[in-house]
């Protein structure tokens, strides 16, 4: 049995939103684990802590990770405070396959954490404050998890990913401010490690 470890604060407006969207699929990611024989375990809310996080890396020993919320180019956060920090505690990422859905924490973290691969953005993830189109933006930053468990490689994820920018940036009618903002998560998006990897 393989453990994927999934972290979701929910603590601020844009991770509240974050963590709606991400429950809208837990169940889709659990039962596809199921099929692949991988177990999930979730950190979600006020459990997505240091502490916490800890605990399951030891437990676990996910061979992936995938992280909610806020980052910046050294660290990764989770409720407030950091849960990976680059020159502290970055080889908690070592050998696993990391998705950070968040801002920026690939640029830098993603590339010196030794872990086996990593799938994020470089710079911020952008969302467009319209309710109407958030399914729009979650969508795609939720497909590299969902793929990721479906056993897909990174590359062929992250590749799958770009193509899904791609359909909504030419093949969808939305304002031109929306796609002024995909184009932008579209630019950030970025794999770094092993292209083999898979779960």
């Amino acid at each position: 049995m393989k453990y994927a470890l999934l972290v979701q604060p929910a603590f601020d407006k844009p991770t509240s939103i974050q963590a709606k969207f991400f429950m809208s699929i837990l169940n889709n990611v659990v039962n596809l684990g199921k099929l692949h024989n991988i177990a999930t375990v979730t950190l979600f809310g006020e459990k997505a802590n240091i502490d916490e996080f800890r605990l399951a890396i030891a437990k676990y020993d996910p061979v992936l990770v995938y992280f909610g919320g806020h980052g910046v180019e050294t660290a990764i956060y989770g409720n407030s405070d950091p849960l990976i920090l680059l020159g502290y505690n970055q080889w908690l990422l070592r050998d696993r396959i990391v998705y950070a859905f968040n801002c920026r924490s690939v640029s830098v973290l993603g590339r010196m954490s030794q872990a086996k691969a990593v799938i994020g953005y470089d710079k911020e993830f952008l969302i467009y404050n319209d309710e109407r189109y958030l399914p729009v933006f979650f969508n795609l930053g939720f497909r590299p998890l969902l793929l990721l468990y479906q056993g897909y490689t990174v590359k062929k994820v992250y590749e799958s990913t770009l193509n899904l920018y791609k359909y909504y940036l030419t093949r969808v009618a939305l304002p031109d401010d929306i796609k002024e903002v995909i184009e932008y998560n579209y630019e950030s998006f970025n794999a770094y490690g092993d292209p083999n990897a898979r779960l």
